[in-house]
């Protein structure tokens, strides 16, 4: 609903409130009385629309006047985001900060992903074991060590798409393909320091 709109509403409203009587017409909209309330319910309906913006902006995944109270609260900027973010990449890092619930398993590692926008899933390595590993099974014929590696498979780069009203013209790229700088960086130093991790890149 614009201005003027909520300002037609407000008025509506005031002036059935008005008492009845000659010395109160609310017929027209040239009168004096009239252009009284508009000038006042005006001030009521941008009031209005200004708390419609204020529960907008207190869903940081919609935020853009309090984005930088966001990230602030979150302690971001982080080292780990792109050096020249989109509102968008700004947002789902704040989403991703809020949410996030630290782990190291596998499934917390895929969530991770997933909040900063990409498909990845977790594949461990298991060296053969004999008496315990099956011929023709997943495991690997390799010394102990490697149950100390795995790997993140990222399905593709993210893609980030220009948003009318939030991109810049001249600036902006209408679609943007990213990396997975931001998701390496977060993978290491989550990760339990007594493994090596590697971002292996699909499609």
């Amino acid at each position: 609903m614009t201005l003027d709109e909520l300002t037609a509403a407000y008025h509506g409203a005031a002036m059935r409130l008005l008492p009845v009587g000659l010395a109160w017409p609310k017929e027209g909209d040239d009168g004096a009385i009239q252009q009284f309330w508009r000038g006042i319910v005006r001030e009521f309906a941008r009031f209005h629309l200004r708390v419609l913006d204020l529960i907008r902006e207190s869903d940081p995944s919609a935020a853009s006047e309090l984005l930088t109270d966001w990230e602030r609260f979150v302690g971001l900027p982080d080292p780990c985001m792109p050096q020249s973010p989109t509102i968008e990449e700004r947002r789902q890092a704040v989403v991703a900060r809020l949410t996030a619930q630290n782990g190291q398993t596998p499934a917390f590692f895929e969530g991770l992903a997933a909040a900063l926008g990409y498909s990845a899933t977790v594949a461990e390595r298991r060296p053969f074991t004999c008496g315990v590993s099956e011929c023709g099974g997943t495991h690997e014929i390799a010394a102990e060590a490697i149950r100390f590696n795995w790997f993140l498979h990222v399905a593709g780069p993210r893609v980030v798409h220009f948003h009318c009203g939030e991109g810049e013209c001249g600036v902006t790229a209408l679609t943007d393909y990213r990396q997975a700088e931001d998701l390496n960086c977060l993978v290491q130093r989550l990760k339990p320091a007594h493994t090596d991790a590697d971002l292996i890149y699909e499609g």
